[in-house]
C-alpha cells in the first residue's frame, strides 16, 4: 500500500487542478462530468480539490469525457509542479492560453505583445489619479 506523503498529496492537487481547468475550457459544470462519470458533484469537486485520489481508470474516464488524453493532466517531463495553474483556472484565461499556443513564430510574439499593450493600457486607465 502507498504511503500518504506530501508528494502524494501534492500530485493529487496537481492532477485536480489540471481536471478542473479541463473541465472549464470544455465548459462543463461539475454536475455535468460527474454524471458523465456515474458519480455525484461532490465527488468531481474532491478530485479537483486533490481531497481524493483519482485511480488510473477513473482519470482515463475523465480525460474521456473532456476529450483530452490521460497524460494531459500530469507533471511535465521535469517532474516540477508548476504554480502557473494557479494562475489558470479560470475558463476564459485557459481558453487563451490555449489558442495562443496554436500560434507559432512571430505571430505569437506579435499577438502577446499586442495584449500586453493592452494590458498595460488598462492598469493605467485604472489607476486612480494622484492629487
Amino acid at each position: 500500500m502507498t504511503q500518504n506523503t506530501d508528494a502524494n498529496h501534492d500530485i493529487d492537487r496537481y492532477i485536480g487542478q489540471r481536471v478542473r481547468v479541463a473541465r472549464l475550457a470544455a465548459r462543463m459544470t461539475q454536475k455535468e462530468l460527474g454524471a458523465e462519470l456515474g458519480l455525484t458533484f461532490q465527488q468531481v469537486h474532491k478530485y479537483e480539490i486533490g481531497e481524493n485520489h483519482i485511480s488510473a481508470a477513473r482519470l482515463y474516464q475523465v480525460a474521456t469525457a473532456i476529450g483530452m488524453a490521460p497524460g494531459d493532466f500530469f507533471p511535465d517531463d521535469d517532474g516540477m509542479i508548476s504554480d502557473a495553474l494557479t494562475l489558470i483556472d479560470r475558463a476564459d484565461v485557459f481558453l487563451v492560453l490555449r489558442a495562443i499556443k496554436m500560434i507559432s513564430g512571430n505571430k505569437r510574439k506579435t499577438l502577446i505583445d499586442i495584449i500586453e499593450s493592452f494590458a498595460a493600457k488598462i492598469r493605467c486607465e485604472e489607476r486612480p489619479p494622484r492629487g
